[in-house]
């Protein structure tokens, strides 16, 4: 049997959740469409047979037990001297209501990263709580998918399945590249940035760097890399990928891979911070090597003999 990944075994949690809970729904709708509020009584908690199993009771102490076998006591006594459940007000009635909602009532979170800050895809999801770039992009995918089913059931148009597709993952990536670069249109010194680097708005509002290289035969992305701040946590994620696409070489291969389709401002720096932290590199890398310890001198380097007490002699001459 295959190892199943973590974002494989979060989609199957999510999936057995969202089952039971449309089980449990189904049920109680069913329920209140057959029976009246009115013929559920209520019943306190130490006069509750079932929470006897729940809170755990030995063999002789359950075989003793009248109210395990037998039920509540109040049971036999008239109806109009059993237990009434006490009032909570609004709130009590709120937490019984847990019927479908119509297929006209949704809510939903709407991820739009090109209007408001509120409304930014990072109120919805943090970079920083993601050690992997794939993992946080099929996560945003997964979201921007279900926000798109939600649009497409109101319309009554088909809704989306089966795996992620490449647009998909590409929509979620720049998602998170315009939340990012943002903040960069907030610093004092953009202007000047924006000059030195030659920075230009491309056709899907991206932020993107001329360069000298634009007559060349490279991709666009490569001609034209997207522009990340250095001190946030999906740069972060970019250049721990781009790490391990180079099979965690050092600080110059890394670099090169990122500017293959990025550019960060001051990238090297960030690059060799965020390779200083590699465990990888750490454990194959380990310590640098030692110096052997110095041998004992020898003996005739320790005596106190008289010069040319041990002389040696020559017999082969000088190599022509």
């Amino acid at each position: 049997m295959s190892e199943q990944s973590i974002p494989r075994l979060e989609l199957l949690g999510c999936l057995i959740s969202a089952r039971l809970l449309d089980n449990i729904q189904n049920r109680v709708q069913e329920i209140r469409r057959l029976t009246d509020p009115k013929d559920w009584r209520y019943c306190p908690t130490k006069d509750n047979p079932a929470d006897i199993a729940l809170r755990g009771e030995s063999v002789s102490k359950l075989a003793a037990d009248d109210k395990w076998w037998y039920g509540p006591t109040f049971l036999l006594n008239p109806k109009d001297s059993w237990p009434v459940q006490p009032s909570h007000g609004e709130e009590s009635k709120n937490t019984l209501q847990e019927l479908k909602t119509s297929k006209q009532t949704v809510i939903a979170a709407v991820v739009d990263t090109d209007v408001q800050p509120e409304h930014s895809i990072e109120n919805l999801l943090k970079a920083s709580k993601y050690s992997k770039l794939e993992t946080l992009l099929r996560v945003t995918a997964y979201v921007q998918r279900f926000v798109d089913n939600v649009k497409r059931s109101l319309k009554g148009e088909k809704i989306l399945k089966g795996l992620l597709t490449a647009e998909e993952l590409e929509v979620a990536e720049k998602s998170w590249i315009k939340h990012v670069q943002a903040s960069l249109t907030k610093l004092p010194k953009y202007n000047k940035m924006k000059r030195s680097l030659s920075l230009f708005m491309d056709d899907e509002q991206l932020i993107c760097c001329h360069g000298r290289i634009e007559k060349s035969n490279l991709p666009n992305e490569t001609k034209f890399p997207m522009l990340l701040p250095s001190d946030h946590d999906f740069t972060n994620l970019v250049v721990l990928h781009c790490h391990t696409e180079v099979r965690h070489n050092g600080v110059r291969e890394t670099v090169t891979q990122v500017r293959w389709k990025y550019w960060i401002v001051r990238g090297r720096q960030v690059v060799k911070k965020i390779i200083a932290r590699c465990l990888t590199c750490k454990r194959l890398e380990g310590k640098s090597y030692g110096v052997p310890p110095a041998p004992p001198l020898p003996e005739y380097r320790l005596d106190n003999d008289v010069a040319f007490s041990r002389v040696g002699v020559d017999y082969a001459g000088h190599y022509s």
